[in-house]
C-alpha cells in the first residue's frame, strides 16, 4: 500500500503507522543511497516505533512488514509515497517470511481481492495508428519490474485504438498504483493513449462500457461506482476526454443499457474465471 506520512494501514490486527520519511541526504549518518522510513507499530495493546532503511524488511508479532519503496525526492514519480508490505509470517512462502530485505517483483504479494469498483486510467503516453501495442506492454511491463518492483502490469485490462484487448494483471489479484489511494477492489481498466489530447473513438468507448458491465454483472457492483483515476488520487488521468464521460453519466447510462438486456458475455474473458 502506498503511505504518505501520517497515514495508515490495517491487516491481520496489525496497524501500522508511517510517522516520518528522511530522504538519503538528509539522514546525517553518512548513508547516501538509502531513503529512511519510521513506523509506528500496533497490534493487542503493544506497541513499537521503528527505523528502517529503504528494500528492507523485518517481522513482528507475527507480521512480515517490508518497505518496498521510498519516494522522497522531489521529481520521483509518486513523491511522497512509501511502499509498504505487511501480510502474516504464516502465510507467506518460508524464504520470504524470513527476509530481511523486500527483494525484487518476485516476492511482492499477490493480493486477491473482491471487485466492488470500477475505475478507469490511461497511460498518459500517446497511442499512434500503427504502433505495436504487444511490445509497449512488455515494455511498461519491464519498467514496472525493475524500477516500481511490480510483479506485472498494474492494470488488469488494457484497450487499443480498435476497441481489442490485452490482458495485463490477472483481475482476481489487487492492482498497483504510483497514487496514494487503494486499489483493493478495483477493477481496472487502461484506455491506452493520452486522452488530455486525444478523443476516444466509439470501438474503445464500446469496449470500456462492455467490460465495465460485465464485471458489474459478475461481482454485483453499482454501476454508481464507476471512477476515473483522477477521482480517487491527484492526477489527471484517465484525460479529460475520457472522464467527462464519467462526469456526465455517460458510462453509467451506457453500462445501465447493457445490464437491462442480461448479464453480457464476454467468452473470452470468462475463460480466465
Amino acid at each position: 500500500m502506498n503511505l504518505a506520512p501520517g497515514d495508515t494501514m490495517e491487516t491481520g490486527g496489525l496497524t501500522i503507522t508511517l510517522q516520518t520519511t528522511i530522504p538519503a541526504e538528509q539522514r546525517g549518518d553518512g548513508v547516501m543511497d538509502k531513503d529512511q522510513v519510521t513506523l509506528r507499530l500496533d497490534k493487542n495493546g503493544s506497541t513499537d516505533t521503528r527505523t528502517v532503511d529503504e528494500g528492507d524488511a523485518f517481522n513482528w508479532q507475527g507480521h512480515h512488514v517490508a518497505i518496498v519503496a521510498v519516494y522522497a525526492k522531489k521529481g520521483d514519480l509518486g513523491f511522497g509515497s512509501t511502499v509498504i508490505e505487511a501480510a502474516t509470517v504464516d502465510s507467506l512462502p518460508a524464504e520470504v517470511a524470513r527476509s530481511t530485505t523486500a527483494n525484487g517483483p518476485e516476492h511482492r504479494l499477490r493480493v486477491k481481492h473482491t471487485l466492488d469498483k470500477l475505475t478507469l486510467h490511461h497511460s498518459a503516453t500517446p497511442l499512434n495508428p500503427g504502433d505495436d501495442l504487444a511490445q509497449k506492454l512488455i515494455n511498461m511491463q519491464k519498467w514496472g519490474e525493475s524500477d516500481r518492483n511490480w510483479w506485472d502490469i498494474p492494470y488488469h485490462f488494457i484497450i487499443a485504438l480498435d476497441g481489442s484487448v490485452y490482458e495485463a494483471r490477472d483481475y482476481h489479484y489487487v492492482g498497483d498504483t504510483n497514487t496514494r489511494y487503494n486499489p483493493r477492489g478495483h477493477f481496472l481498466i487502461n484506455c491506452y493513449g493520452n486522452y488530455m489530447t486525444a478523443e476516444p473513438n466509439e470501438a474503445q468507448l464500446d469496449t470500456i462500457v462492455n467490460l465495465m458491465a460485465w464485471a458489474a454483472a459478475e461481482y454485483g457492483i453499482s454501476t454508481d461506482e464507476i471512477y476515473g483515476h483522477g477521482d480517487l488520487a491527484q492526477t489527471s488521468c484517465p484525460g479529460a476526454n475520457l472522464q467527462k464521460y464519467i462526469d456526465d453519466g455517460t458510462f453509467k447510462r451506457r453500462v445501465d443499457d447493457v445490464l437491462a438486456k442480461g448479464q453480457p458475455r464476454l467468452q473470452w474473458l470468462e475463460t480466465m474465471e
